[in-house]
């Protein structure tokens, strides 16, 4: 392992024969001390409209850099006296996210145009049956949309994954944007990645299903346990990734937390 913080550092492997563990990454948040006590700050971190999404994106990459140093302790306790330090790191994987899906935003948008043209040329022309049933090519084409978008899922987790890794590792956005970089890491984990989502998420159903259970109030807890096992899961991606000889990732050198630096 590479002791420079400031360039590539290579994270401790996989155990020989192991795979991606699902469970492992639901349960991660478990693993600190105080685990519900955090989970709750942060379910009200997350009633913060757009700026508590960013703050959190912060806090995933102080995780992912603890992980890639195989520190004992990967998961701060957060503290809200730290949050404009993690808000302030929390732009690169936030901006990362909205330019990767911006393309297929755009692919969607002319589709659901095109889409909308179609079915009030077909809600016009096309003959209705006796009972007043929707035309058959009306339904195709809501078909079709359907079907456009369940493709599309797969493709935007794995294009996401690429780039949110690259900017949780390394908080810069010239470092992430590089197509060369990304196509790179999808070309080694393009499968694991969309196995991985599709196992994970169903599993994550149902920690969402349960807090929604408890009155609604609980999807903020849930969803808070859920989001920091995918930081747990990007991280087994990567170990993946560096097993199959991908490039270590930039490493940002590390950043004294405000709470942990003032001792409290």
């Amino acid at each position: 392992m590479q002791n420079n913080v400031n360039g590539p550092i290579q994270p401790p492997a996989p155990p020989p024969g192991q795979g991606i563990r699902f469970i492992d990454a639901l349960k991660f948040i478990f693993t600190m001390d105080n685990a519900w006590s955090n989970i709750l700050t942060l379910s009200v971190l997350l009633l913060i409209p757009i700026v508590g999404q960013i703050t959190m994106y912060g806090w995933y990459c102080e995780i992912m850099q603890r992980l890639a140093r195989n520190d004992p302790k990967p998961i701060p306790q957060f503290k809200f006296s730290d949050f404009t330090h993690y808000l302030s790191r929390g732009v690169s994987p936030f901006v990362t996210q909205m330019l990767l899906t911006m393309p297929f935003s755009m692919i969607m948008g002319a589709i659901g145009g095109v889409v909308g043209m179609m079915i009030a040329i077909a809600a016009q022309t096309a003959p209705r049956h006796s009972r007043g049933e929707p035309p058959v090519a009306l339904l195709a084409i809501y078909g079709v949309v359907i079907l456009v978008s369940i493709l599309m899922g797969p493709f935007i987790a794995i294009v996401i994954n690429a780039g949110v890794v690259r900017a949780e590792l390394t908080e810069e956005l010239g470092k992430v944007l590089s197509a060369k970089a990304i196509f790179g890491y999808i070309k080694l984990t393009w499968f694991t990645t969309l196995y991985s989502s599709f196992l994970y998420g169903f599993l994550a159903s149902f920690v969402v299903l349960l807090g929604m259970l408890c009155c609604y109030v609980g999807i903020f807890p849930a969803m808070v346990i859920v989001t920091t096992g995918m930081t747990h899961l990007r991280f087994q991606i990567y170990q993946s990734y560096l097993a199959k000889g991908g490039e270590p990732i930039p490493l940002k050198a590390p950043v004294p937390i405000p709470s942990e630096q003032a001792g409290f």
